[in-house]
């Protein structure tokens, strides 16, 4: 999935305060959602071509990287979530090449579905979730 850039920095000047850490169980639950989620969106695409694919796939994984990135990860995940967040912002911009690509009839669907930029971003994605405990995320 991809994700909108984070910056977790806290704005002191405008009295903004973080939000509580969730627990462990929590987050787990709630990422999980945010992917059954966006996986039941993705299934209900048009297959027509694969331009109109990825351009009903990026609004739905940016919902989703706007959902996760709402997350307050529990202090134990901190380091995966954030590089999660990174590997997520990396794949909305793979995405948005292969579309581009597509769009102007220069990405076959085997291009797409091979294309080693995301398809290395996306197992690093299903480690990350993984290491966090999210199943349903990880793959």
């Amino acid at each position: 999935m991809l994700i909108l850039a984070v910056t977790g920095a806290l704005s002191f000047a405008t009295g903004a305060v973080a939000a509580k850490p969730l627990t462990v169980s929590q987050f787990r639950t709630q990422a999980n959602a945010a992917c059954s989620n966006a996986y039941k969106q993705i299934a209900g695409l048009s297959h027509s071509s694969l331009a109109v694919y990825i351009a009903g796939a990026l609004p739905i994984t940016r919902s989703f990287e706007a959902s996760v990135a709402r997350l307050t990860e529990p202090a134990a995940f901190a380091v995966p979530f954030g590089k999660l967040i990174s590997t997520l912002t990396a794949e909305d911009a793979q995405l948005q090449k292969l579309y581009v690509r597509a769009k102007g009839g220069h990405l076959t669907i085997a291009q797409f579905q091979n294309d080693t930029t995301m398809t290395g971003l996306s197992r690093t994605e299903d480690s990350l979730w993984s290491t966090m405990g999210v199943s349903v995320c990880a793959g």
